[in-house]
């Protein structure tokens, strides 16, 4: 365009000094003017000036159209953020969340999309951030963001689908419903937003599933959403009451069996139940969600975390990972809890493309990046520890991630970052040295274990008996992993794996327990 303006001057000078005549150009002086009735050559300026109209024609079309948003076939990825609470209670924060997870959840079974998780899209509630910035960090193409306003017996929901290249609207619309008709609502979302990506809809349809038509019954499974998303003993116990509740309400409410299966699967790290309890109780309320509803995810995703940590039953619980993974791909904890599962029967490359795979879909995990990191030391890659530490530890500063920090990178000899972490810990000078400097001397072991060991009377024996192999006795570690299986500690599968557990690899005692747990023959002798 700008070489058509510039040369605009010298074209309309030529245009008048010469003719396009049949035997070329020459000089509008020397050509004579045609005979009455004759044909007149068309001239040069003539065509000059039409092309220079065509091409300003063309270039102010283009001008006209300003920038563009993304091609299409770029929009495969989204994060559901959560939604604004515009009710009159601020109690009703639950229920906005819940039915951005909700349609989050919705979204994760669309073939082709990949939906960021929910630990990572509502790390970003209440914070001032743009599109882009939050685009960037879940690396995601395309964004949700709406509103819930809740008056009496109608639910009113915003949405916007917001394209991260440009910031352009690709879909927007607000939605009436009553409180049984909300799965309705979320899916005419999702295939709305299905229709602005150009994604082709997985099990069209059947997109909801059955859920419940009972207002109380759904209350409480968004309440029961809220707590379980928290961790720790007191909101999984809440998250258990309020699905319970649920069920009460409606019994064949198949999403609440699966939040009762996936609160049962996770508990016993938490609170003092016993895994071998934990086990049956997971099996059955996932059998009852299964019955209800075969193509919800939880149930199975809970069977897989509970079978390989709670009962010790590896194909089945491989077969469980695989079928929640194949009803939700972007069910980032279902990857990660297969790649642990994968991990302990020594399937290392496996095992670290499933902890790729959650961590793509859940960047923002803590517990995500603390095991992928532990992971990484057992099968000597340095790399991952450090970064997944790293990560960690600025995804939560608090003292409790920095302490899970300070063993693992004892044990790969980051001299540099175990006094980095331990000096944010206040932790005096001379204890880093001691441990940093002294770690493995015979003299030190006490000292070392008394900083690193769980408080007397807690339980952790599989805890006790790392910190022995970590300070270079590792036929010190295996009383303590004798106890830690008969007690039945719930991460012991894993333990198992530990790195500095390879010179008691082939000891009597060690194999004995691989036996009971049904793991020998994925644990070869050393040679």
């Amino acid at each position: 365009v700008w070489l058509a303006i510039l040369g605009l001057p010298v074209a309309l000078g030529l245009s008048w000094a010469f003719e396009l005549t049949p035997e070329g150009l020459r000089k509008t002086g020397d050509v004579a003017p045609p005979p009455a009735g004759g044909v007149a050559w068309v001239s040069a300026r003539t065509i000059v000036v039409a092309a220079l109209a065509l091409v300003a024609a063309v270039a102010a079309g283009w001008l006209a159209r300003g920038p563009q948003p993304a091609a299409r076939g770029d929009l495969d990825s989204i994060a559901v953020l959560p939604f604004d609470n515009l009710s009159t209670s601020q109690d009703d924060d639950y229920f906005s969340d819940g039915l951005a997870e909700e349609l989050l959840n919705l979204l994760s079974r669309i073939d082709g999309l990949k939906v960021s998780a929910r630990t990572s899209s509502f790390a970003f509630k209440g914070k001032n951030l743009g599109v882009r910035a939050i685009g960037d960090s879940l690396d995601v193409s395309t964004v949700l963001e709406g509103s819930v306003r809740r008056d009496g017996q109608t639910v009113r929901v915003t949405a916007t689908l917001i394209s991260v290249a440009d910031g352009y609207e690709l879909w927007s619309d607000h939605i009436d419903a009553r409180p049984g008709n909300l799965l309705q609502l979320q899916e005419q979302i999702a295939r709305a937003i299905a229709d602005a990506l150009e994604i082709k809809l997985g099990r069209a349809d059947d997109l909801v599933g059955r859920g419940t038509t009972s207002p109380e019954a759904h209350d409480n499974y968004l309440l029961g959403l809220s707590k379980f998303s928290q961790r720790g003993a007191a909101p999984l116990r809440e998250a258990l009451q309020y699905f319970e509740r649920a069920i009460a309400a409606d019994s064949n409410y198949a999403q609440a069996w699966g939040g009762i299966a996936l609160v049962n699967a996770v508990l016993p790290p938490y609170e003092a139940v016993d895994p071998a309890i934990a086990g049956p109780r997971t099996r059955h309320a996932a059998d009852r969600a299964i019955a209800l509803d075969s193509m919800i995810a939880e149930p199975y995703a809970a069977l897989c975390q509970s079978l390989t940590l709670n009962e010790w039953r590896w194909g089945e619980a491989e077969r469980a990972c695989d079928a929640a993974i194949a009803r939700n791909p972007n069910f980032a904890a279902a990857h990660q809890w297969r790649g642990e599962l994968l991990h302990v029967l020594g399937r290392f490359e496996d095992s670290k493309a499933a902890f790729a795979l959650a961590l793509e879909r859940d960047p923002r995990s803590l517990i995500g990046q603390v095991i992928a990191a532990v992971a990484g030391y057992d099968r000597g890659d340095t790399a991952t520890v450090r970064n997944g530490l790293a990560a960690a530890r600025a995804l939560d500063p608090t003292p409790l991630t920095r302490y899970l920090s300070v063993s693992t990178l004892l044990a790969i000899g980051d001299t540099a970052a175990t006094r980095l972490v331990l000096g944010e810990l206040r932790v005096p000078a001379e204890t880093i040295e001691l441990l940093v400097k002294r770690l493995r001397h015979p003299d030190a072991r006490d000292a070392v274990l008394r900083y690193l060991d769980p408080p007397a009377g807690q339980t952790g024996d599989m805890t006790r008996a790392t910190n022995r192999a970590l300070v270079g006795d590792p036929v010190g570690a295996i009383p303590y992993l004798e106890k830690a299986f008969r007690n039945h500690e719930y991460n012991l599968p894993l333990a198992m794996r530990y790195a500095d557990f390879a010179p008691i690899r082939n000891d009597p005692r060690f194999r004995r327990i691989l036996k009971d747990m049904r793991l020998e023959p994925y644990f070869p002798p050393r040679r």
